[in-house]
């Protein structure tokens, strides 16, 4: 999926307070680079009422229940430990604002780093993708229901671990989508799923498949690929409820829901027993 959080100006309207106050007020939010403006209102004259720098910090969705408001989400940094709140106007345009905030730090650092013709080039490259390509998260979802049933992968290229560490993340949907009563509240759930911290990634104690991958180098190769699994999940969850959904007003499919308990190479995304 082409992204362009950097390359363009993203301007939604959305509702927003403090995490200490108790009110909402509108705003109109603007995300140039890693950085995110809010204004009074759109084209409003005056300078924006609240400027957030997109690093250090991650995104998670909030309990609407306890809020009393719909689709929102918070920023929080890790180091001062301060929120900010904001609701969005309905699920696609929460899902649209999750995904963006969740890459931009990592995609503007990279961005950064390059020099004026290599943006124009990257810029290029990612229009000339089509939306009739198949990608990698097409591919597991397409191969997802033969391939479970594989008690062995084998592994010709960084594709292929791509593809399993899919595979594995599809289950984990499908358990999740077992307690969706709508296609709604399902998507809701593998919103919530793809921003969870419990998921590992290679290189961390807990992954399964630490043998076949390779661990990050770093603290930045670690934060990139955490930040580009996340949005692949994110992406994922979005195309599954598509197909495991034939009725949005109902649950999921149980051409879908009876592969849940399946266990593709007969590991898990996460041990036995946990509950994302």
């Amino acid at each position: 999926m082409p992204n362009k959080a950097v390359s363009t100006s993203i301007q939604k309207t959305s509702y927003f307070r403090w995490n200490s106050d108790l009110r909402w007020r509108p705003c109109y939010a603007v995300l140039k680079a890693n950085i995110l403006f809010a204004f009074s209102k759109q084209d409003d004259p005056e300078p924006p009422f609240l400027i957030l720098i997109i690093e250090d910090c991650f995104i998670e969705l909030c309990d609407e229940n306890k809020l009393g408001k719909d689709f929102t989400f918070e920023i929080k940094y890790k180091t001062t430990g301060r929120s900010y709140i904001f609701a969005a106007e309905d699920f696609k345009t929460l899902e649209r604002w999750v995904s963006l905030l969740t890459i931009t730090p990592i995609d503007y650092m990279l961005l950064s780093k390059q020099s004026f013709a290599e943006q124009i080039e990257r810029a290029q490259n990612s229009e000339e993708g089509t939306d009739s390509d198949l990608d990698i998260i097409d591919e597991a979802l397409m191969y997802f229901k033969p391939n479970i049933f594989f008690r062995e992968f084998e592994i010709k290229g960084p594709s292929d671990r791509t593809l399993i560490y899919l595979t594995l993340y599809i289950t984990e949907c499908l358990r999740k989508l077992q307690r969706s009563p709508n296609k709604i509240s399902g998507q809701k759930d593998l919103a919530a799923l793809a921003l969870s911290h419990q998921l590992p990634i290679p290189g961390e104690a807990d992954f399964p498949l630490n043998n076949m991958y390779k661990a990050p180098a770093n603290k930045q190769e670690e934060e990139t690929m955490r930040s580009y699994l996340q949005q692949m999940r994110q992406e994922l969850g979005v195309r599954l409820c598509e197909l495991a959904f034939p009725d949005p007003s109902t649950k999921p499919s149980k051409w879908w829901l009876s592969f849940a308990r399946k266990r593709f190479m007969d590991k898990g995304l996460v041990s036995q027993g946990v509950i994302l």
